[in-house]
């Protein structure tokens, strides 16, 4: 019997496996059709052989390539051979959309794209079709608006904005008071984050209180999401009204501090206790919520007295009582540990080991929890109680030796019944000893097996399937083990925990009706969806049901009960094609035309015959109302400028157009009027009049010849603007082009003359390559700055001096600016500060000594394994590896500052100029012909500098954009590490260019920043007041009293005023073991290490030492090189 059942299992399983092995070949081939791999995906099939499957999928297959490269008409063919098979009914509706789009029929392929939805990527292809009929059919498009619901949120955005950008003068208001009633819609019917961009899209277009109205929309929608009482909706309702109150909305920031009582108030009834702490701790005096901390640290210090107390039951119960507030959860641990020593003590073992259990990771616990069983077997043992020690020993399970010990106490009990010459007994028990499998079977397995069933027996399935497996072998415990399981899926089934049902049954497979219930899983689903409405999601299960129950039928009642609802919304369009879904059922394929009918109805009912047309011309019913509407058009045209009303007239012909010689009747009365008002002299109606008329090669040389008239006209008077623009506006025309920029030349020394310096400035730049005008702008620059200078506006003055471009006595004055503030950081102690400032200043006065004498953040640079630092002579020392030349160094002379990244090194010379040795295989060693140059920094792949007039330079891999610094100036330092360069401005901001993948160059709101620090991944910003500040995830929220920061790759260090050292990140290899470092100057950070000097020129290392990178003890006369005063 038992091969007969093992035979029909293995039968069963070759069974599955074959079927599984077919399904996963039309999976590869449905996969490689998808990827466009037309033969690849019929070789897939044809791996199953020939079935009748197999042939129709490879016709399938062949009808979608013919589709995709644009033979439509066979494409169409073949789906309809297929005769519904898979999606062939939708893919016949598809290709037929995309034969209309490919001939440029783009009105009725977006009508078929609209109407098929979601399917494959008509989504796409519909809005194309509408960026198009923006083009070429402006009113035809506005006509397809409503079509733009069957599209994603951010397509229906994007064919908007283009409405907005595209609309007509003459009917702005209209569109915009269109997208506004869209926006309206929207907002009712839920579909709030469309509503709000609609708004802002219209904010962005000037259109009247829409801001307004967001700001409005959002407040009240925060009101109404803060009734519904769940953290998600607080959350959401505390951003739009944090957003309210940046708008200056009224009463917003009281709706605030409700919201965030409300969300403490929430996490303490879900005994989320920490967050509820958190939340009225962060409240203050509002409402009662310190009294509300007050009573959590209240019970929190009870517990612990408890606990002190020796009262551990009941610590524990006041500990877990208190869940996440605090530490308590630890501390209810600690308890745990106390009171099942307590318990191991007394003798309750399984209540020891229970309460070791819940001790979870504290201490020992873990390793404890079977400690108590081993106790217990061994106090059996000795009172003879054999079976029940036994049994203790096989509950003790790994701990120490209890499995080996199992057999122990029947072997200690023959030997006293063979002592005792109970010869039988004592064979029995020498035999019960032999068998160490069958006595853990007939000890352990009925102990799982028994508490299986009770548990099974209590409805606990899940808990019980668990400890039939434990059970092993011992009877049934596997088909037990399998029954509690489905038993489990069963009830979340019942309980409508449809996802988890479908899981569990998932995971049994073997089980016959397993695919039925997952299926019936997503048919209670759908039920649910159609019950609350949700139509689409209810499609959506019922279609995964398999065909299960009336799934089918119901698809279609779906789609029945949302047409009705698009007509009650007066959603037409919508409401029409989900009937067509609807097929067969009830009278849905009579109903497909009523909501245009009702549309028809209502539009009559208002005298809007026009758009009665358009209506007409949508709907199927009426297949000439598209050329009627056209024709009457035409003729209201001819009839109006019969009157004289040529503006109605031209109106009415644009509507027509396309219908004989529209075009050109409106292109006729255009020239016309343009012609009267040359005659008059009118210059700027003649010409909009002439642009209207058409763009053909007369009408353009016309115009020129006006624009070019009226602008000498126009510069005659003085009106500078208005003749640039008419210049402009004349084009190639004789020397127009020039008379531009004389033009803004002439009006530049105009405001010069009236003391108007940004407006000269400007007029000056946008005289383009003008030399005279670029030596104006150039002392103009300088003059405004020496007025703001005078008026106490440094900072102005300093941006006026810095557009003076290289006029010499502006830079002059930026170098006297920059000594002085230099000088102020210096007499309040900023060293570091003072030294970059005064490095800008190079030129002016001492400035240059200054800076070298203060410069401490370059006598020492680290790699990835090696390590440099500057001496007083002007020479470098190095250390670790030199795998790529990078250790290079000894033969440098008169070096003045270092930078090092994990492949090359660079030194800065005293006459400005820069050396490198090492990795170059991205150029990022090409430095020998830079000059000027007042800081450097060496990254992985590049390497930046800082010039003395504050720009800057770079060399090397720019992949990342990482060496476009060319636009940079007026910086005072500057910094790089692989991928990004940042650069800190005198004002204290700072700049950034290259990768932002992990946030590193998200710099732009920082202030009041005095150095700066690049890593691998993150930039570092030193603050004023000796915090800093970090784009990465190394926490530095601690950290204060920094003087100086230095990053390179996982880890960052900070140098303190007192002279220690401060370290965060990875500390795998020791490079943040900095805490006792003393009377540090400078430090520096390696990939992996970390280097530092001490006042006495000591280097000292910490981390990585593989290559030697850290040997640095016997380093000598490391400090600043002073050029001409030897070394220091």
């Amino acid at each position: 019997m038992k091969r007969g059942v093992r035979f029909l299992c293995l039968l069963t399983s070759l069974m599955l496996f074959a079927a599984s092995a077919m399904a996963d070949d039309l999976s590869e081939a449905r996969r490689l059709l998808e990827e466009g791999k037309y033969q690849q995906a019929l070789d897939a099939v044809d791996q199953n052989g020939d079935t009748m499957e197999g042939f129709r999928y490879k016709m399938y297959i062949k009808a979608v390539e013919l589709g995709e490269n644009n033979q439509f008409d066979l494409a169409i063919n073949s789906f309809q051979q297929l005769n519904g098979y898979i999606d062939s009914e939708f893919m016949i509706q598809y290709y037929h959309a995309r034969k209309l789009e490919y001939s440029q029929n783009y009105e009725e392929a977006a009508q078929l794209f609209a109407q098929i939805g979601a399917f494959r990527d008509s989504a796409a292809h519909y809005a194309s079709c509408m960026d198009q009929m923006l083009d070429r059919d402006y009113a035809a498009a506005l006509s397809q608006l409503d079509a733009s619901a069957q599209i994603t949120e951010s397509q229906a955005l994007e064919l908007f904005a283009d409405l907005a950008d595209k609309r007509y003068s003459n009917d702005a208001n209209k569109m915009l008071d269109q997208i506004f009633a869209t926006a309206t819609a929207a907002y009712a019917e839920g579909n709030r984050s469309f509503s709000f961009s609609l708004l802002s899209l219209l904010a962005s277009h000037g259109y009247a209180n829409a801001e307004a109205s967001r700001i409005e929309w959002i407040y009240q929608y925060a009101l109404e999401l803060m009734s519904g009482q769940n953290h998600a909706d607080y959350r959401q309702a505390e951003g739009y009204l944090r957003e309210a109150i940046s708008a200056g909305y009224a009463d917003a920031s009281e709706k605030l501090l409700e919201c965030q009582y409300q969300m403490a108030l929430l996490a303490d009834q879900e005994s989320d206790f920490a967050s509820a702490y958190e939340g009225f701790k962060a409240l203050g005096d509002y409402g009662d919520s310190q009294e509300r901390v007050a009573a959590y640290d209240a019970a929190y210090a009870a517990a612990g007295q408890l606990y002190q107390n020796g009262q551990y039951a009941e610590a524990v119960a006041a500990f877990e009582a208190l869940g996440n507030l605090l530490d308590s959860a630890n501390n209810g641990k600690i308890a745990w540990y106390a009171q099942a020593e307590a318990l191991l003590a007394q003798g309750k073992y399984d209540a020891a080991s229970e309460a070791f259990a819940r001790a979870g990771d504290y201490k020992d616990a873990s390793s404890r929890i079977l400690e108590p069983y081993y106790v217990q077997a061994e106090a059996l043992l000795a009172q003879g109680e054999y079976d029940a020690a036994s049994e203790a020993f096989a509950r003790a399970g790994n701990y120490k030796d209890a499995i080996s010990r199992i057999l122990e106490p029947y072997y200690v009990q023959a030997e006293t019944l063979l002592a005792q010459g109970e010869y039988d007994a004592a064979s029995e028990a020498f035999q019960r000893a032999a068998d160490h499998e069958q006595a853990v079977v007939l000890v352990l397995s009925p102990h799982y097996y028994s508490q299986a069933e009770e548990l099974q027996n209590n409805g606990q399935y899940l808990e019980a399937a668990q400890m039939f497996e434990q059970a092993g072998a011992y009877e049934d415990a596997a088909a037990r083990a399998n029954q509690c399981l489905y038993a489990y899926a069963d009830s979340l089934l019942a309980e409508g925990q449809y996802d988890a049902a479908r899981t569990q049954f998932s995971a049994l497979a073997n089980y016959a009706d397993a695919a039925d219930c997952i299926s019936e899983a997503y048919y209670l689903e759908g039920k649910e969806w159609l019950t609350d409405n949700q139509f689409e999601k209810a499609r959506e299960s019922f279609e995964k049901a398999n065909g299960y129950g009336d799934a089918s039928e119901r698809i279609k009642e779906a789609y029945y009960r949302q047409a009705e609802s698009f007509l009650q919304s007066d959603r037409y369009e919508e409401a029409s094609a989900a009937f067509c879904s609807a097929g067969d059922f009830k009278d849905a394929a009579d109903r497909v035309n009523e909501p245009y009918n009702k549309q028809i109805a209502a539009l009559l009912a208002e005298e809007r015959y026009e758009d009665v047309q358009e209506v007409l011309s949508k709907a199927d019913i009426y297949t000439d109302a598209s050329e009627r509407s056209l024709e009457v058009y035409y003729i209201q045209a001819e009839a109006l400028l019969a009157q004289g009303n040529e503006d109605a007239a031209i109106e009415a012909f644009s509507k027509a157009e396309g219908y004989a010689d529209a075009a050109e009747r409106i292109s006729a009365i255009y020239r016309s009027q343009a012609q009267r008002y040359l005659d008059q002299g009118e210059y700027e109606l003649s010409m909009a009049a002439f642009a209207k008329a058409g763009n053909d090669e007369e009408s353009h040389e016309w115009n020129a010849q006006v624009h070019y008239k009226n602008a000498e006209a126009l510069l005659a008077e003085g009106r500078y603007e208005e003749a640039i623009q008419h210049f402009t506006l004349a084009g190639n025309y004789q020397d127009a082009s020039i008379r531009v920029s004389m033009a803004y030349y002439e009006m530049a020394n105009h405001f010069v003359e009236n003391g108007q310096y940004p407006e000269a400035i400007q007029a000056y730049r946008q005289a383009g390559n003008n030399t005279i005008a670029q030596m104006r702008l150039s002392d103009t620059c300088y003059a405004y700055g020496e007025i703001l200078l005078s008026e106490n506006k440094e900072e102005e003055a300093l941006a006026a001096y810095i557009d003076a471009g290289e006029h010499a006595e502006a830079q002059q004055r930026i170098r006297e600016i920059m000594y002085q503030r230099a000088s102020n950081a210096l007499a309040q102690g900023r060293q570091n500060e003072a030294a970059l400032l005064f490095r800008r200043a190079t030129g002016y006065k001492d400035a240059q000594l200054q800076a070298l004498q203060l410069m401490k953040d370059s006598l020492l640079a680290a790699g990835s394994s090696h390590s440099a630092a500057l001496r007083t002579d002007g020479t470098v020392l190095s250390a670790g590896a030199n795998d790529y030349g990078q250790s290079e160094v000894a033969e440098w002379t008169e070096i003045v500052a270092i930078s090092a990244s994990p492949g090359h090194t660079v030194g800065l010379k005293a006459d400005g100029t820069v050396v490198a040795a090492g990795l170059n295989v991205h150029r990022q060693c090409e430095v020998s012909d830079w000059s000027d140059i007042i800081a450097i920094s060496a990254a992985f792949d590049h390497t930046i500098a800082l010039k003395a007039d504050g720009t800057a330079i770079a060399c090397g891999k720019n992949e990342d954009g990482q060496c476009n610094v060319g636009q940079w100036n007026n910086l005072i330092a500057i910094s790089s590490a692989d991928g990004h360069s940042v650069g800190l401005m005198p004002n204290g901001t700072v700049k950034a260019v290259g990768s932002n993948e992990q946030g590193q160059c998200n710099v732009s709101e920082w202030t009041d920043i005095i150095d700066i620090a690049a890593g691998k991944g993150y930039t570092v910003g030193l603050k004023r007041d000796g915090t800093v500040l970090t784009t990465g995830l190394i926490d530095v929220s601690t950290w204060m009293d920094i003087v100086a920061v230095s990053a390179l790759d996982t880890h960052l260090v900070g140098l303190k005023t007192d002279g220690t050292v401060i370290a965060s990140g990875d500390n795998k290899e020791g490079a943040c073991n900095v805490g006792r470092w003393k009377n540090i100057i400078s430090v520096c950070a390696g990939n992996g290490f970390t280097i530092g000097l001490t006042e006495k020129g000591k280097v000292s290392g910490v981390g990585n030492n593989d290559d030697g990178q850290c040997k640095t003890s016997g380093w000598k006369s490391v400090g600043n090189y002073i050029p001409g005063l030897g070394p220091q």
